[in-house]
């Protein structure tokens, strides 16, 4: 039987910029997230059945999205990156799985999101790279297979700048 799973290589972290245009983060390395976790609440009794503890759910965390870059200087995705860190505000992001050909056909998680953590590594034989860790603020939306049009996009990865 064929695998029907898909290869992670092309999967995509997109910022929705002041016009509304989801933009991709420049040379995105690795990334990894939503980490979506649920409180639990104990609601054992004195009668609870057979001596075993009893647990409902509680309050949901979104969790955290980390993601790892090639950090360009001159790139203008990287340098809102940090312009994000200096701010307050959430801003909303897309992650983008490459499962279809067209990018407005693939699937994503759609989240709000503030930036919490901008880490630089410049190890002796690797490139310059920075480590995010942005924290997720409100019930992630996980949409299978797309719902955007194309000019929703902006797939090019540069932010406007080569």
């Amino acid at each position: 039987m064929t695998q029907k799973a898909h290869a992670a290589y092309g999967t995509a972290l997109m910022r929705k910029n002041e016009e509304g245009v989801f933009v991709a983060v420049a040379e995105l390395r690795d990334i990894s997230g939503p980490s979506m976790e649920k409180d639990e609440i104990d609601v054992t009794t004195h009668d609870s059945p057979d001596g075993y503890r009893e647990f409902i759910g509680g309050l949901k965390n979104p969790g955290e999205v980390e993601a790892e870059i090639n950090f360009l200087f001159e790139n203008e995705t990287h340098m809102q990156a940090i312009d994000d860190f200096d701010s307050r505000e959430n801003v909303l992001y897309r992650l983008v799985f490459p499962d279809a050909e067209a990018i407005e056909d693939r699937s994503y998680f759609e989240f709000h999101t503030t930036l919490l953590s901008f880490e630089f590594t410049a190890e002796l034989e690797d490139a310059i790279v920075a480590s995010l860790t942005w924290k997720v603020s409100g019930k992630p939306e996980l949409v299978v297979g797309g719902s955007g049009e194309p000019s929703d996009y902006e797939e090019s990865g540069t932010g406007g700048t080569e």
